[in-house]
C-alpha cells in the first residue's frame, strides 16, 4: 500500500511514513512498520501524528483511508476559485445533508483558507482574486476535507478529497504543468471549466460580455491537453471529467424557455441527460473540439451548465442580490458516483 502526500505530491511507501508524539517534546519523527495503533515514542509519549517524508503532518485517519485529489482546471479567469468556494459551501449545506454523510475540513490550514475565501466571496461580496502561479518556492496545497459516509463504523465509509484549485497560466505552459504534474496524474476525478468568452460564441454573446472580460487566453481544448499529458503513462486509468460550462446566466436569451439549465438540480437521470446534451450541443456550435479529445483519453466524461453567482461581477463585486449559485453541485455529485463514494 502506498499513501499520496498531499504536500510533496508523491507517493510514499507506508513504510516510509514517520511517527511524532503530539506534545513535540524534542523527539524526532521515528520510522517504523505501518501501524493503526497509537504506538509511544522513546520517551513514552503517546504517538498520534503521523509525518511524511517531506516533513509535513498528514491530517489524522489519512494513513489508514483513501484520498481523492478532485482537480479543478481551465483557463485564466474562467471562475475556478469561485467556483471551488461556492461548491465547498453547497457540499457541506446541501450535498453532504442529502446524502447522510459528513463532510469538514481536515486540518488547520485548510479550515483557514476556505474561511477568508468564503467570507470574502458571501459576506463581504467581494470577487476572490485570480490564483497565482504557483512555484517551486512558493508551493500551492489544497484544501483537504473529510468525506465519511454510514452511521455504523462497520460500515462506514471514509475519505479525503483534496481540492486542488490550479491557476489558469498553470495549464497553458508546458514548464507549469510539469511542476503541479503531480497532482494531475494522481487525479480520480477533473473538473474542466469552460469560460463561454473564450470560445468562438459568437459575436452577438461577445457584445453583451464585459469589454475587459473578452481577453484572449488558451482555450479548453488546450487546456485539456496540458492536463492530460501527465497522466499519458501505460496502465494508468483516465478519471472521469466533469465538463462544465459556466456562467450560464449571461447564456440565459441563447437558451429555450424549456431548456433543463434553467431548472433547478434534480436527481433525475433524464434531466441530467438534457443537460449533457445541451451542453454539447453548445461546445459543438461554438467549435470547442473537445468530444473527439475526450473520447480519445477519458473512458467517462458528462457535461454540465453552472452558474456559480448567478450574475456577473460588476467592478469587483458580487451583485446587490448576492451570491446565487445554479447547479454549483451538479459535476461533483455525478463524480463522487464515478468514484463510489455514494
Amino acid at each position: 500500500m502506498k499513501i499520496f502526500c498531499p504536500y510533496c505530491r508523491r507517493r510514499r511507501a507506508t513504510t516510509d511514513i514517520l511517527y511524532r508524539c503530539s506534545e513535540h517534546h524534542g523527539c524526532q519523527p521515528i520510522r517504523g512498520r505501518f501501524l493503526r495503533q497509537p504506538t509511544v515514542c522513546p520517551k513514552r509519549h503517546e504517538i498520534e501524528e503521523r509525518v511524511c517524508l517531506c516533513g509535513r503532518r498528514l491530517p489524522t485517519n489519512y494513513c489508514e483511508s483513501r484520498s481523492y485529489v478532485v482537480a479543478i482546471v481551465g483557463g485564466a479567469g474562467s471562475g475556478k476559485s469561485t467556483y471551488l468556494t461556492v461548491l465547498i459551501r453547497l457540499i457541506s449545506k446541501v450535498v453532504a445533508p442529502e446524502l447522510h454523510a459528513g463532510f469538514s475540513d481536515a486540518d488547520d490550514d485548510t479550515a483557514r483558507r476556505y474561511l477568508e475565501m468564503e467570507t470574502r466571496l458571501f459576506e463581504n461580496g467581494i470577487a476572490l482574486p485570480g490564483t497565482q502561479v504557483e512555484t517551486p518556492a512558493d508551493p500551492r496545497d489544497p484544501l483537504i476535507f473529510r468525506w465519511e459516509r454510514g452511521t455504523d463504523s462497520r460500515h462506514q465509509k471514509l475519505g479525503f478529497l483534496l481540492f486542488y484549485d490550479t491557476a489558469g497560466d498553470d495549464v497553458a505552459d508546458e514548464q507549469h504543468t510539469r511542476y503541479i504534474g503531480g497532482y494531475l496524474r494522481e487525479a480520480a476525478a477533473l473538473i474542466l471549466l469552460v469560460d463561454p468568452e473564450h470560445l468562438d460564441s459568437g459575436a452577438d454573446l461577445a457584445d453583451r460580455l464585459p469589454a475587459q472580460a473578452r481577453h484572449r487566453v488558451p482555450g479548453p481544448r488546450t487546456v485539456l491537453e496540458y492536463v492530460t499529458r501527465p497522466r499519458r503513462a501505460p496502465g494508468r486509468k483516465s478519471p472521469p471529467i466533469a465538463v462544465t460550462l459556466t456562467k450560464i446566466d449571461a447564456l440565459a436569451e441563447r437558451l429555450t424557455t424549456q431548456s433543463a439549465m434553467h431548472r433547478r438540480r434534480s436527481p433525475d437521470s433524464d434531466d441530467r441527460e438534457s443537460v449533457d446534451e445541451q451542453v454539447r450541443s453548445l461546445l459543438h456550435s461554438w467549435n470547442a473540439d473537445l468530444e473527439q479529445f475526450l473520447s480519445l483519453h477519458y473512458r467517462r466524461s458528462g457535461y454540465f451548465g453552472v452558474s456559480s453567482l448567478g450574475a456577473a461581477i460588476d467592478q469587483g463585486k458580487v451583485d446587490s442580490l448576492g451570491v446565487r449559485p445554479h447547479r454549483v453541485t451538479d459535476p461533483f455529485v455525478w463524480l463522487i458516483g464515478e468514484i463510489g463514494l455514494v
